[in-house]
């Protein structure tokens, strides 16, 4: 919570600090719960978003410009297993390309 908000200056409306997820819908209600028992919903506004990308499911850019590549990949029919284990090593590689590289497959 900002300073205002704990320390009771301010009775409009409360301002508190939240992490969102970019693969989930944003919240537009909360219920609250007193301690004497009593309950009330709450709209939530978000003061700052950051652009979404649907592509990637991140914040900061959005789907025109995400940096995710689109890599084609053989159909598994004409692939061998060896050749499909090889796609994939290089598929992971390009779309984490700062991860530690591992043996994964």
């Amino acid at each position: 919570m900002d300073k205002a908000t704990t320390n009771c200056e301010r009775i409009e409306y409360a301002r508190v600090f939240v992490e969102i997820s970019a693969t989930k819908p944003l919240v537009k209600f909360v219920d609250l719960q007193f301690e004497e028992g009593d309950s009330v919903q709450v709209e939530v506004e978000y003061e700052r978003v950051p652009p979404l990308c649907h592509k990637c499911s991140s914040f900061g850019h959005v789907q025109s410009q995400c940096p995710t590549k689109e890599v084609w990949l053989p159909k598994e029919a004409t692939v061998g297993k060896a050749e499909k284990v090889k796609n994939m090593k290089l598929f992971m590689r390009m779309l984490m390309p700062s991860v530690e590289k591992k043996e994964c497959i």
